[in-house]
C-alpha cells in the first residue's frame, strides 16, 4: 500500500509540476527560472504546513508518504535546479545562478518557517507553546 500511495503521489506532483510550467512559463527575456523556483517554494511551503499539523496527530503512514514522498517529490525538483544553477554558470551568467541558490535557499526556508508558523495558529498552538509549559511557574 504505501508503495501504491508513493506512486499515485508522485505522479499527482510530477502532473502538477508540469501544469505550473504551463501556467508559470519562465519570461523569454528572463534568465531566472521561475517555474522551478515556484514549485521548490511552493513545495517549502506545503511540507512546512503538513509537517506541523501532522506533528501531534496520528497519520496513516501511506497518507503521509504518499503526500510527503510522492506527490511533493514529483513537485518539488533539486536535480532541475542543480541544472539549471550549472547551465546558468557554464553560460557566464555567474550572478544570476549565485542568486538564484541563495534567493532558492532564503526563500524556501522562510515558505517552510511561514508554514509553520501558520499550522501552528490554525490549530490553536502557538509557535513556542510546548517549550513555554515546561518554563511557567504554577501559579
Amino acid at each position: 500500500m504505501n508503495l501504491l500511495s508513493v506512486a499515485v503521489g508522485g505522479a499527482i506532483g510530477a502532473l502538477g509540476r508540469h501544469a505550473l510550467s504551463l501556467f508559470l512559463p519562465a519570461p523569454p527575456d528572463s534568465l531566472f527560472p521561475w517555474p522551478t523556483f515556484a514549485a521548490n517554494l511552493t513545495g517549502c511551503f506545503i511540507i512546512g504546513f503538513f509537517y506541523q499539523m501532522a506533528e501531534h496527530r496520528t497519520i496513516p503512514a501511506a497518507l503521509r508518504l504518499g503526500l510527503a514522498t510522492g506527490l511533493l517529490g514529483g513537485f518539488t525538483t533539486f536535480s532541475t535546479f542543480s541544472l539549471e544553477v550549472l547551465t546558468l554558470l557554464n553560460g557566464g551568467h555567474v550572478l544570476v545562478g549565485f542568486l538564484y541558490v541563495l534567493t532558492s535557499l532564503a526563500a524556501g526556508l522562510a515558505a517552510c518557517y511561514s508554514a509553520t508558523v501558520l499550522a501552528r495558529k490554525l490549530s490553536g498552538r502557538m509557535p513556542n507553546e510546548e517549550a513555554d509549559k515546561g518554563n511557567r511557574s504554577p501559579s
